[in-house]
């Protein structure tokens, strides 16, 4: 399967040492992505090319895009210095829209060098709407591989929706994760029963404008940063990728 996007590493090779290089400082804005209707695994992928890899990926920002996928959107084995704010993903057939530090591209760097740890995620003013069915957590935060740690991530202020799922939970939490902060999100209620904006059937980004129980209700305070439409920000913020 093939991803629409895809962001590799500077490596070494597979079952190598890692030599202190990583692929930085990498900006993923402003952009419609869809691979509706295509059997892709990931619609973004950053990551190794695959396990053993000795390589590492850092200071990674993915923003202000719109992202439609029917299996999951986005797959992050990010080491450090990731930040995910303000997008639109929209999936159907998927258990999880965004991952980070998950999957089967962990860097293993073919020896004891390797800490198997990520750290400094933040994902913050994201709207997730799930149309499908099934078990769905909108985020996953690490692994379910033992010796894999994930610590220091933030989720704030995130809206989700998803209807048709089975008991929507916000986290799917892995092995080793420490220091998560989530809070001011979308309720596992609200996110299975209370549909966040006015249009029924959501299909251009300004359809995603939230109303009701999203806006005033203990916002959090990110004021540095821009909506999906580019917009400053110089008041709490609401939920979601768009200010009302």
């Amino acid at each position: 399967p093939r991803h629409a996007l895809t962001i590799r590493e500077i490596s070494n090779g597979a079952s190598a040492t890692w030599l202190g290089q990583y692929t930085e400082k990498v900006v993923v804005s402003n952009n419609d992505i869809d691979s509706t209707g295509t059997i892709s695994t990931y619609t973004i992928d950053i990551g190794q090319t695959g396990p053993a890899w000795a390589c590492r990926i850092r200071d990674v920002l993915v923003e202000r895009n719109t992202i439609t996928s029917d299996y999951q959107p986005v797959a992050l084995a990010v080491r450090t210095g990731l930040t995910v704010r303000s997008n639109i993903v929209r999936c159907t057939d998927t258990s999880i829209a965004i991952g980070w530090g998950c999957g089967n591209t962990i860097a293993n760097d073919g020896g004891a060098d390797d800490p198997r740890a990520f750290s400094d995620g933040q994902f913050y003013n994201n709207t997730i709407y799930k149309t499908g069915a099934g078990q769905f957590s909108p985020f996953q935060i690490g692994t379910q591989e033992v010796g894999t740690t994930v610590a220091d991530a933030v989720v704030r202020n995130n809206l989700v929706y998803a209807p048709n799922a089975t008991s929507p939970t916000l986290l799917l939490i892995g092995v080793g994760v420490t220091g998560t902060v989530y809070d001011h999100n979308s309720s596992d209620t609200q996110m299975l029963s209370t549909r966040p904006w006015a249009a029924v059937t959501p299909s251009v980004p300004s359809d995603y404008t939230p109303t009701g129980y999203a806006l005033g209700g203990g916002v959090f305070d990110y004021r540095s940063q821009k909506d999906f439409f580019n917009a400053a920000i110089t008041v709490p913020v609401d939920l979601g990728a768009i200010q009302a």
